[in-house]
């Protein structure tokens, strides 16, 4: 059995290694967090690729000459097309569609031949696939070669209280994990009723920031930066393209790469800003009046592309919640604290496509986010933490992807213009009754076999609670064997 693992630590894989019976292992991941190539007992049975480089479409080669794609292949993976267009946004903002599709192919033409050559039975992954390349991966693996993939995704960080994983071997369908969780305990059997006693009576949730060392982050990016341009000029003189490609270099204007902002593709940021602040408005409009609120996602991000799927784009659910909603409502939609990571995602246009909707206004960026999340008719979310907030108030909420709780109470999942509407109409006749504490701790109850401690990286470890990388990855190790135990045991049955 050969295995691919994505970014995992070296105790994952050479344990699982050697209790599942690996022949050959590959593993994708960062040499500085993994430390794979410097240990001699994993070098006799692995081979390491570097993340880092396969993210930017610079891929090593592969015994065999690669084959190339066809229609066949390339329609079978049409969604993945669509998606990963957008997802290229991680690192090719303003690039034309045809550098991007062409990044695309590449991708999907080497990950089909490697999947070819290497004969690789099995995944593991250490979070979902979100960069680009590992979602080409994902798709090719799942969708050509029916390859079993297992990755694990962590539950809405709560700083110092609660650092909590689960796997999934779907990713359109997170919840489909849970049944084959029913006897399996590995967490602390009280870690998501705390987590409700902590949040679910005080109505009020606090940010979650990152602690981060600026300081040191400066000089990393320094060093790291002065590596990496290091290492292209060598490449440019390899390739003999010596004075263009070492010009780009030392003048950061490589065009395959991102663009300044002050680029006149891009519009100003102030000028955005100042746009939405001129055409947003305070709570206190909405106070006495019957309101859905959508808190906008961080973008590009995990939660919108890939588990988001055809949502991603949130003009795309602003205007589908718009048009269900009743008459007498308003949909309140409020920037996210961050916005976006990469120039572009948020301009004027975006926010003029949803002030275009129907009853659709923008809330001001200082308003609570707690008063708004608790006077709501609704909630709206694609794959956000606020759905898990909604659910620790007991209130209903609108799911536009796929993630663990989806099937918790209250929460409507969202594939088509049909569920939408179906669900304005159930809650019509939804009471208090239907939504309240006790259900939720039912709920909780019924799920908590089903997580475990887990943190993906150090940086997350520190601000865990307590949970240890350590005992992260035996945990992980234990819940990917029981799993495969149990999808083994349906396979078996079901042939």
């Amino acid at each position: 059995m050969n295995t691919l693992f994505l970014g995992l630590d070296y105790g994952v894989v050479s344990s699982l290694k050697n209790k599942l019976d690996i022949q050959k292992v590959y593993t994708v991941g960062l040499k500085k967090d993994f430390n794979l190539l410097e240990d001699s007992s994993f070098l006799d049975f692995g081979i390491h690729y570097s993340h880092s480089q396969m993210k930017a479409n610079i891929y090593p080669a592969l015994e065999k000459e690669l084959l190339p794609l066809d229609e066949i292949i390339l329609s079978k993976l049409a969604e993945c097309e669509q998606i990963f267009l957008g997802m290229a946004d991680r690192l090719f903002i303003g690039a034309s569609y045809r550098k991007r599709y062409r990044l695309y192919t590449d991708h999907v033409k080497f990950w089909y031949n490697f999947f070819l050559q290497k004969k690789i039975s099995l995944i593991f992954a250490a979070n979902v696939p979100h960069e680009g390349y590992d979602y080409v991966l994902y798709m090719v693996a799942t969708a050509i070669f029916k390859i079993r993939f297992i990755g694990a995704y962590v539950l809405p960080i709560r700083p110092g209280l609660i650092t909590l994983g689960y796997l999934w071997h779907n990713l359109n369908r997170h919840s489909s994990t849970q049944k084959h969780f029913s006897n399996f305990k590995i967490s602390s059997s009280s870690a998501l009723i705390s987590y409700y006693d902590h949040y679910g009576d005080k109505k009020t949730f606090e940010p979650f920031h990152r602690k981060k060392n600026t300081k040191q982050i400066f000089f990393d990016s320094l060093k790291s930066n002065a590596k990496r341009d290091t290492r292209k000029i060598i490449k440019a003189f390899k390739e003999k393209t010596i004075l263009r490609k070492i010009i780009n270099r030392l003048t950061f204007s490589n065009p395959d790469r991102i663009q300044n902002a002050s680029d006149f593709y891009f519009e100003n940021k102030g000028k955005v800003d100042k746009f939405y602040n001129k055409n947003s408005e305070g709570i206190s409009g909405i106070k006495n009046k019957k309101f859905i609120y959508f808190p906008l996602h961080y973008q590009p991000e995990a939660s919108t592309s890939p588990l988001g799927g055809f949502y991603s784009s949130q003009e795309l659910v602003c205007d589908a919640v718009s048009h269900f909603m009743p008459e007498d409502c308003i949909l309140a939609v409020k920037e996210h604290p961050r916005g976006s990571k990469a120039p572009n995602i948020r301009n004027i246009d975006f926010y003029k496509r949803i002030l275009s909707c129907k009853n659709t206004i923008l809330i001001k960026k200082n308003e609570d986010p707690n008063f708004l999340l608790n006077n709501s008719f609704l909630n709206i979310s694609i794959t956000g933490s606020s759905i898990m907030e909604s659910i620790l108030l007991s209130k209903p909420v609108m799911m536009f992807g796929s993630r663990f709780f989806e099937n918790a109470p209250g929460v409507f999942r969202i594939n088509s213009n049909e569920d939408i509407s179906s669900a304005f109409n159930q809650l019509k006749t939804l009471s208090e009754g239907d939504l309240n504490k006790d259900k939720v701790l039912k709920y909780f109850s019924k799920i908590q076999g089903c997580v475990f401690n887990y943190v993906v990286s150090r940086e997350d470890m520190m601000l865990s609670d307590g949970v240890t990388l350590e005992e992260s990855n035996a945990n992980y190790i234990n819940a990917v064997i029981h799993l495969l135990h149990e999808l083994d045991k349906k396979t078996n049955h079901d042939s």
